[in-house]
């Protein structure tokens, strides 16, 4: 089981609160052009393993693309894969519902409409945009890339730290009693 959710890399910077004295305007370099790079992310919430990948446009075609190379690759022996997905119209397009019917190991469970904090991919966003973006400026879209990049292959080496970020950490006491046969 995975959650499954697409976001955008901007080049101008995310903002967010930032400590300064009283009276003195926090200044953050913006261009005037903010050019967005479309992306594509899944945790799975057992083992904290992300997926990641960039794509030029949030369309049914590039959901089906990203599932293609990235989900059902790395789950070759799996018989079904169940993949949480928000309202977005290109989870129950005429082409997404074809694909489907193609792929019967791929089940999406859609969230109640608005509810995206029941995404968990949403909190592995939120975690992209405090390490990288926020109130950081980069000089091109294609530095504001890498940098997510870097923070996605850091997080395939941490996948305990994953599951500690969306909640789904297995504490010590968990552990003990796991182990009780």
């Amino acid at each position: 089981m995975l959650d499954v959710d697409q976001a955008e890399l901007a080049l101008n910077p995310t903002r967010t609160r930032v400590w300064a004295p009283i009276g003195v305007p926090i200044e953050l370099e913006m261009p005037g052009d903010n050019r967005k790079q479309v992306m594509f992310g899944a945790v799975n919430s057992r083992t904290g393993q992300t997926h990641f990948a960039l794509a030029e446009h949030k369309r049914s075609a590039d959901f089906q693309q990203y599932v293609d190379r990235e989900i059902i690759s790395a789950y070759p022996e799996a018989d079904v894969i169940f993949l949480i997905v928000d309202g977005a119209s290109i989870y129950t397009s005429k082409s997404t519902r074809a694909w489907l019917a193609e792929r019967p190991q791929i089940v999406l469970v859609p969230l109640p409409s608005y509810a995206p904090k029941l995404n968990l991919q949403e909190l592995i966003w939120r975690w992209l945009r405090r390490d990288v973006t926020h109130n950081h400026y980069f000089g091109s879209l294609q530095e504001s890339v890498a940098a997510g990049k870097r923070f996605f292959a850091k997080l395939a080496g941490q996948p305990e730290a994953v599951l500690q970020r969306i909640g789904m950490s297995v504490g010590p006491l968990d552990r003990a009693l796991t182990n009780i046969t």
